[in-house]
Formats: structure tokens, C-alpha cells, sequence
């Protein structure tokens, strides 16, 4: 399709989930709904930090277009990449969205303080993310994604 923007060269959007299958499920409803860009997954808290900071003597991948973070994961809480995106010039406006279903009322005035663009309970995540995500002004790719076994440019399928 024409003018439709490549996938390889769209941000990414990071999916940072202590569960694999979750963040590989939330990660399929997004290119489902027609999102063409990357997805980075994460399944730590200090997986999610490095792929959003970078790691000491690594190139840090694009800056994410989006962040989608579990709220608790064994190693600290969803609250920890919020403040270090927030802690971050390239990173301080991405649109980061929260997913739990358990947040007390001083986490969640926590997130609002620190600026999270949505808290969804997981019980809908799948279906409201993609909701929420094309509703944020953002630069990135959500368009329809290539016919399975049809032609990308770069020869990726």
C-alpha cells in the first residue's frame, strides 16, 4: 500500500509484561487491530528500564513510540518504568499505559503525579489498549499491516 509507512522503520512499542503469554497476547491484539509498528517486549522491570534507558555498552533501540507496562511484576512495579521514562528527556512525553488490577489509591495518585496516560484493568486490557493507543496524538505507524506472504519492502514478510 502506498504511503503505508514500513514497519523496520516505525518506533517501536514496548510491551513490558511479567507474564510472556500476556505480553505476547497484548502484542498480537495490537498488530491485529492494525498496528504496524515494532513490538519490544519486556518481561522484568529491569528488562523494560534497559530497552528504555539502554544498557551500559548497547545501543538503546528507537525511542518507544508508546509503553504498555504491567503494574506488578516480581521485581518492582509497572510505577518504576513510569518514573524512568519520566526521568528521561527523549522519554518524558511518551504516552506510558498502565495494566493491573490490584493499584491502591496512593499507587495510582503516584502514576497520575508522574503523568501515566491510562490505567487499565487487565481483564480488559486487550480490548481497550488498542482503543486507548489510537486515540493518543502520536507520530507512529498504525495503519493496516501487510497480506500475509505479500511483498515488504526490505523483503521482510
Amino acid at each position: 500500500m502506498a504511503g503505508t509507512p514500513h514497519p523496520a522503520t516505525s518506533p517501536p512499542v514496548l510491551v513490558a509484561s511479567a507474564d510472556p503469554a500476556r505480553a505476547a497476547a497484548l502484542a498480537t491484539a495490537l498488530a491485529a487491530g492494525g498496528l504496524a509498528n515494532p513490538v519490544r517486549t519486556a518481561t522484568s522491570v529491569r528488562d523494560a528500564v534497559d530497552l528504555l534507558l539502554g544498557i551500559p555498552g548497547r545501543t538503546r533501540d528507537r525511542v518507544p513510540v508508546v509503553v504498555v507496562t504491567d503494574h506488578r511484576f516480581p521485581d518492582g512495579s509497572g510505577v518504576e518504568v513510569l518514573r524512568a521514562a519520566r526521568g528521561h528527556l527523549q522519554l518524558r512525553r511518551t504516552p506510558v499505559v498502565v495494566v493491573g488490577h490490584d493499584a491502591t489509591e496512593a499507587e495510582l495518585d503516584e502514576m497520575h503525579r508522574l503523568g501515566v496516560s491510562a490505567y487499565l484493568n487487565v481483564g480488559v486490557a486487550a480490548v481497550a489498549l488498542l482503543d486507548v493507543v489510537r486515540r493518543l496524538p502520536l507520530p507512529w505507524s498504525l495503519a493496516p499491516a501487510p497480506a500475509v506472504g505479500a511483498h515488504v519492502p526490505g523483503g521482510l514478510r
